[in-house]
């Protein structure tokens, strides 16, 4: 073993180059070991040649993501076709779609104040549970950089291109957590990989001045020759890049000394220790020069890191990018661009006038002005001039067309599930709730889908968040995030703190409802939670349950400080049973309260009934006739007062029982007097 490798964040690559004996084995073959800086050379050409053979693996989803980024945007290429500079118009389908489904997603999955929750393994972990989701909010929606905007764009690039990497990873020269989306340019696997956990290889592509490189030296993170490196040269060509520099009209700078160097951060698996099995590495190799300026472990504490999300639109049964509504709705898309642009070329032909005529005529050729209201003097030597002229007759567009472009655009709507309801307009006023999200329902199956894929997804990534906490928490800024009264009691040792509450085995999860796909659909099932505790006999008159489906209804609707509106109801009263039947006449259900008289209460409610009088051993003794004004109870007051009894007695039951096991105990302490034994 030439070294131990730590489990650190730390560049390995100078303890690599100064070890001068052979003790590292080639990458091909084992028993051939070679020394420090010829285990470099040799691991800067395999990370170039495998990253190459990669990108060539994937040529043409470049070139397909590419054609999606086209008709996303609209930037047609001209067309010449079936004359110069005819019609070149493109439909929004694709764009409908992707910005249908952005406007959902983002607003489900991150909302406005909370985006994680920790569920406890135990009850002694709710406490820490709470801190822990706490921090992670904060640290998400405000001391993370840009997150908000990096999954903004993560949710765009999703549904046009299928799929979208995230990295998650300690940043050692900004010192903090960062978690950002990477374009898909950028991020090299090989299509016939299945999932990215069990990826050979995934590359990532920086693009980095001559400046950054520098300050990554200076600060420990490249090694020392990487100072010397010159602007960049070399490019990586691709479909999509160029795809979308046309759309945007940019170009490449053409400054030399500011172009950026293309450095290659590739995730893999490398023999560095010699013992015959590969372990998980990060190595940083400048392209041109296949020259290695970085490596680190890629574990902690025994087990593997990864770094990577990758976030499915569609699942690819057959590779392993995603598939999006790029390619299932491109040659919907591009039909109908053929159709609408073959409809207004025929209304241009048919709305220009234009024919032959014949030369033997004798009419002046040139132009001739014409005026409303005026008859022009020509010369033609023909009796009638419609002998002379001949006009193109273009019968204008095929009411076919109009047709098979209605069938092309109900296949868009059926394949995206934009239906009229799910862009936003809604039905009549007077639609009830239970209808809207019936029409919700129905129209989001394919939407709700892919949320929970992408909740799936989100999930893994505060996974990666949670695990980097428990390395490099601020624990400082922690305490402070926290608030007095949630800094945890330092004078009980057992209690965890600080990096040590993110250890545990708490499952941190989004705040989102991987079910719940918007805003609208979120209020909708509210208003429906509301109507039916409003209306259903057993809740109706139930302050409680009336004042908990109201708040989750204002909370679906981001009302600031609903608490301030809407006032948690007061206790039930602790009636008497004489007005306790007195609200039976009125159809009011009454409480059976734990501090009340259970014996006094049954008694005065079966003596306003008329039950039969019974003694102690509950045997019956007398008769006794109902309350007078008993019989002008409702048969809905009758129901109320049955039911009251009924809970009375179970009361009164369940009170008698803990009774008795209080005795038991008291009599197994000694503190009380000894129960007989049956035998006794």
């Amino acid at each position: 073993m030439a070294f131990d490798v730590p489990e650190e964040i730390i560049n390995l690559a100078p303890m690599v180059q100064e070890v001068g004996d052979q003790a590292f084995p080639s990458y091909l073959d084992e028993k051939t070991l070679k020394t420090g800086p010829e285990i470099l050379r040799e691991i800067g050409q395999y990370v170039v040649e495998e990253f190459e053979t990669d990108l060539g693996s994937r040529s043409e989803w470049e070139a397909n993501a590419g054609a999606y980024h086209r008709l996303f945007t609209g930037h047609m290429p001209p067309k010449n076709e079936p004359w110069p500079n005819c019609a070149n118009i493109c439909l929004p389908l694709l764009t409908v779609s992707a910005l249908q489904f952005h406007a959902r997603a983002y607003d489900a999955l991150i909302p406005p104040k909370e985006v994680a929750k920790v569920y406890p393994v135990g009850d002694e972990d709710i406490p820490r549970a709470e801190r822990v989701g706490k921090y992670m909010d904060y640290d998400i929606l405000y001391k993370m950089p840009n997150f908000e905007e990096e999954m903004d764009k993560s949710l765009m690039q999703l549904p046009l291109v299928g799929d979208v990497h995230r990295k998650t990873f300690w940043d050692p020269e900004r010192q903090q957590t960062v978690s950002q989306y990477v374009s898909s340019m950028d991020v090299v696997v090989n299509y016939g990989v299945r999932d990215i956990e069990n990826a050979a290889r995934v590359t990532h592509i920086l693009r980095l001045r001559v400046s950054e490189i520098r300050k990554r030296v200076a600060k420990g993170i490249y090694v020392r020759e990487a100072w010397d490196l010159d602007p960049g040269t070399e490019t990586l060509d691709s479909a999509l890049q160029d795809e979308v520099d046309d759309a945007q009209g940019t170009q490449e700078s053409g400054i030399e000394h500011d172009q950026p160097r293309i450095v290659l951060e590739q995730h893999r698996e490398w023999d560095l220790d010699g013992d015959g099995v590969a372990e998980p590495y990060v190595v940083t190799v400048d392209f041109e020069t296949e020259k290695v300026v970085r490596i680190t472990p890629r574990t902690h504490q025994g087990q593997v890191v990864e770094y990577w999300t990758h976030y499915v639109f569609l699942p690819n049964p057959e590779g392993y990018y995603g598939l999006g509504f790029g390619i299932l709705i491109r040659h919907l898309n591009e039909a109908a661009n053929g159709i609408i642009n073959e409809v207004i070329d025929a209304g241009s032909l048919a709305n220009k006038q234009g024919g032959f005529m014949l030369g033997r005529a004798g009419m002046k050729a040139g132009d001739l002005e014409f005026e409303h209201g005026v008859y022009q003097s020509i010369t033609a030597n023909v009796d009638d001039i419609r002998k002379a002229i001949w006009n193109f007759d273009f019968k204008g567009p095929n009411n076919t067309l109009y047709a098979v472009l209605g069938l092309l655009f109900e296949y868009v709507e059926r394949v995206s599930s934009v239906s009229e309801t799910m862009t936003g307009q809604m039905p009549a006023s007077d639609t009830p709730a239970t209808t809207v999200l019936a029409l919700l329902e129905e129209g989001r199956k394919v939407f709700s889908a892919i949320h929970k894929r992408i909740h799936r997804a989100f999930k893994k990534e505060l996974q990666k968040m949670y695990r980097l906490n428990s390395i490099f928490l601020d624990e400082e800024l922690y305490f402070r995030v926290l608030g007095q009264g949630n800094v945890p009691d330092m004078s009980q040792p057992a209690q965890p703190i600080g990096r040590a509450d993110f250890v545990s085995d708490d499952n941190v999860q989004p705040v989102s409802d991987p079910t719940i796909i918007s805003r609208a659909e979120k209020v909708a099932r509210n208003q429906v939670l509301v109507q039916d505790v409003r209306s259903n006999p057993l809740t109706a008159n139930n302050m409680e349950a009336n004042y908990k489906a109201t708040m989750r209804l204002y909370k679906a609707l981001d009302v600031e400080n609903a608490e301030e509106l809407l006032q948690p109801p007061p206790p039930p009263p602790d009636l008497s049973p004489e007005e306790e039947n007195a609200g039976f006449f009125m159809e009011q259900p009454a409480n059976v309260l734990p501090q009340q008289d259970h014996a006094w209460h049954l008694e005065m409610h079966r003596s306003f009934r008329g039950d039969p009088i019974e003694d102690a051993e509950g045997n019956m003794v007398g008769e006794r006739k109902e309350d007078r004004l008993f019989r002008e109870l409702t048969p809905e007051g009758r129901k109320l007062l049955d039911q009251h009894i009924q809970a009375t007695v179970a009361a009164l039951y369940l009170a008698a029982k803990d009774n008795e096991k209080k005795m038991v105990k008291a009599a197994v302490m000694g503190q009380g007097p000894r129960l007989a034994t049956p035998a006794q």
